[in-house]
């Protein structure tokens, strides 16, 4: 086990897939008599303007019990549904070698960060979930000297650390001098000038995502 690395890994689009997360809401809500249309239309607005979403103020107004649709909702994203491949294939690389990783995650709503954690098999992970997109300002108040210190269960303190977003806006003061990080642009979404932190690179896929 390597003890002198902690891997810190956004979820929105890094590791879970948000269309497939969306696919699995249409169908639960198909099944519960939900307007899937409208928690859409939602859900695009807001990530449009670069606002996390979730669907459950809806969900409670229109249907009695959130707990049911939870619950299928997990039934039906079994066997990695809400995975990239690639990140199915990091996280695997993770846990064969013994690394330590926890999950940094922005949502407006925890239950719903947290049932996507779930789903997705990764809620037993330490995982720390930020009402705003800045997280390498929260991975900083984490660095005492030259030491990461997340003061979280189940991990202890680290000699250095990789950080993995899709946001650019996730690196802003980012603690380069004890820190790597990965910016994962899927999409093509990032222009070739733009301009990262010393020792943050920009990635197609997180294949080129080191693990040693």
């Amino acid at each position: 086990m390597n003890r002198n690395i902690l891997y810190i890994l956004d979820l929105d689009r890094t590791i879970s897939d948000v269309n497939k997360v969306m696919e699995i809401t249409k169908q639960v809500c198909e099944e519960l008599g939900i307007d899937f249309d409208q928690i859409y239309k939602d859900q695009q607005d807001l990530q449009a303007r670069g606002t996390a979403y979730s669907p459950f103020k809806f969900i409670a107004d229109h249907h009695s019990d959130t707990e049911i649709f939870k619950a299928r909702f997990c039934e039906l994203a079994a066997n990695n549904r809400l995975l990239f491949p690639d990140s199915a294939d990091l996280l695997k690389r993770l846990n064969s070698g013994g690394y330590d990783y926890m999950f940094l995650t922005h949502g407006v709503d925890d239950d719903w960060q947290k049932l996507k954690l779930q789903a997705a098999g990764l809620i037993k992970k330490p995982y720390v979930i930020v009402k705003d997109r800045y997280k390498s300002r929260v991975i900083a108040g984490w660095v005492q000297g030259n030491y990461l210190k997340p003061e979280l269960d189940g991990l202890h303190e680290y000699e250095k650390f990789v950080f993995v977003d899709d946001r650019g806006e996730a690196f802003i003061d980012f603690p380069s001098q004890i820190g790597a990080g990965f910016l994962i642009d899927r999409f093509s979404k990032f222009t070739e000038d733009l301009k990262l932190p010393k020792n943050v690179i920009k990635i197609k896929d997180l294949s080129e995502v080191n693990v040693s």
